[in-house]
Order: C-alpha cells, then structure tokens, then sequence
C-alpha cells in the first residue's frame, strides 16, 4: 500500500493477493480428497473475515481501507471453497477484480487530487460542497459509489450475485457448530464492509464541510487524463453487469466441471431458503450505511 496506487490496484484486485486461491482453485481435485485440508481452509477463511473486517473497521488511509476489504473478501472466498464450492469461490474471485480494480484507482484519482494527501482525518469534507460540484470529480464520485455498491452486494451489482450466494450457500449447508459460527462471522462482516465502505464515500464526498479541509479545496489537481477516465469507465460497466452476465456460465461449473457435481447442484436449493435469510444481508447492508452517514469527527481529530 506504500506502492503507487496503480500498482495496488494491480496486484490487490487480480494478481499477488489472489494467486494463492487461485492455486487452491486449480488443485481442487486433490484438495476435495481431505477432508481434513477442506476443513482448516473453511477456519483459515472466517476467521481472516473477523480479523480484517475489525480492522478495516479502523483504518484511516483511503488505500488501507480498501486493502483490508480485499483481505475481507479473499476470506470469504476461502471459506466456501472450504465448503467445496469451488465453482462460487471462482466467481467471487471474478466480480471481485472488477469493482476492487476500480475502487483503488479511483481512490488513486483522489488522491492525487489531495496533493498525495490519503487520511480521511485530514479529507474529512474536502470534496463535498465546492469542490464535489466539479464535473470530473462527480465522475471520480460515480466510480467510488459504484465500486462500494457492488462491494457491499447491493442489489443487482456484482458483488451481489457472488458474496450474496456465499451466505446463502452457507446457510444451506453448514449445520453443526462451526458451520454456524462461520455463518455469524460473514453476516457480521457484511455490516462492517458496509460501515467502512459507505464511511470513506460519506466522508470524502458528503461530509460536512470544515475549516481543516479549506486547505485540499483550494489546491485541487483536477487533471484526469483520457486513459484514466477510459479505464474507470470500463471497470463501472462490468463492477455494474459482471456478475448478471457470468453468472451462469461460471456458476454452472463448466470451468472447474473435473471438480465436484454436488457443489453446482445445490445451487437449485437456493429457492428453498427462508425470505429472512434472504433480506438479512440487505438488511445489514441499510444499517451499515446508516452508521457510516453518523460518522463525525471531532475538532482534534481533524486537525491530526
């Protein structure tokens, strides 16, 4: 996260972070084999999920927050290949690299709007009022909102057709003690990625305006090259129709079809489930975002 913020965005979004689950993906076959191994990849990933939502939960710089979510979602993607589906794990793995692609390099976009500045202590209100009324900063607002919306697995966005069905899948299959420890640990999760995304959108762009931030309002950099703009631009459209689009395809298993049939078909149980399964993570999502719009700083605070 020192690194400049194309290159996290690279290696968070599609490639170093991911690498070991991607391994995991492709040694399925004989990773289904054990029981055992299947079992502490399902512990090794709730509980990353508890560590690094808390954590997230108090980050300040704009790059750590977004990296902490991301070590948040690889834990959810390890805890259901942990469960065998493999074929889920996959496509969260897919929708992820989009909407988490587009929030670092908007947040990139920010930054170096801020004159490099990257705590929201000190950005708290900066482009809200004057400086949000600035067209291309509407448009860095478009791509932050959009990124945090699939995030969290608002409706219809990406992230709502994969981490949505991670709890689902968890809620039909995990019946003994530690299944539902699992199931607690993600549902929780879901209202502190909802907190801390929603937090650093209200607090860059909604926030009430304060003395600290008269400094960042008066020296904005407003240059967004063409090239920016063009790969933001991409990443909103498949962080918006990403996961309807491939839902299917991947879900129905074609990539990892040596792997196991039981997986895929339990999918077809998902209309099966209680309607209070299926709106609590919206639910947790509405009251995530709530507390995030409550969030003030005090005068010390800011001036940090």
């Amino acid at each position: 996260m020192e690194g400049p913020t194309p290159v996290s965005a690279m290696i968070h979004a599609a490639t170093m972070v991911t690498a070991g689950l991607y391994l995991l993906l492709r040694c399925s076959a004989i990773i289904v084999l054990s029981p055992q191994t299947l079992q502490f990849i399902f512990v090794f990933g709730f509980i990353t999920v508890l560590l690094t939502s808390f954590l997230g939960a108090w980050q300040y710089d704009i790059k750590k927050v977004i990296a902490f979510s991301t070590c948040s979602q690889l834990g959810y993607m390890m805890t259901i290949i942990g469960s065998s589906y493999f074929s889920l794990g996959f496509f969260h793995l897919l929708t992820h690299a989009f909407f988490k692609a587009l929030l670092f390099l908007a947040a990139g976009g920010v930054i170096h709007a801020m004159q490099g500045e990257q705590d929201l202590r000190r950005l708290a209100g900066s482009l809200s009022g004057t400086g949000f009324k600035k067209i291309k900063f509407i448009f860095l607002y478009g791509a932050f909102s959009l990124g945090t919306l699939a995030l969290v697995g608002f409706f219809f966005f990406a992230g709502y057709y994969s981490k949505e069905n991670i709890l689902f899948a968890l809620t039909l299959t995990n019946n003994s003690a530690i299944g539902l420890t699992a199931l607690v640990i993600l549902s929780a999760s879901v209202l502190l990625t909802s907190y801390y995304s929603f937090r650093l959108v209200w607090l860059l762009f909604f926030a009430p305006h304060k003395a600290s931030a008269r400094f960042y309002q008066a020296h904005l950099n407003l240059s967004i090259d063409c090239y920016t703009r063009s790969s933001l631009s991409l990443l909103m459209f498949f962080s918006i129709f990403a996961g309807f689009c491939l839902k299917t395809a991947v879900l129905s298993s074609f990539l990892l079809d040596s792997v196991i049939a039981s997986a895929v078909q339990s999918f077809s149980s998902l209309e099966l489930l209680p309607v209070t399964a299926k709106i609590l993570p919206s639910v947790l999502i509405l009251v995530g975002f709530y507390l995030a719009t409550q969030q003030r700083y005090t005068t010390q605070a800011q001036q940090h």
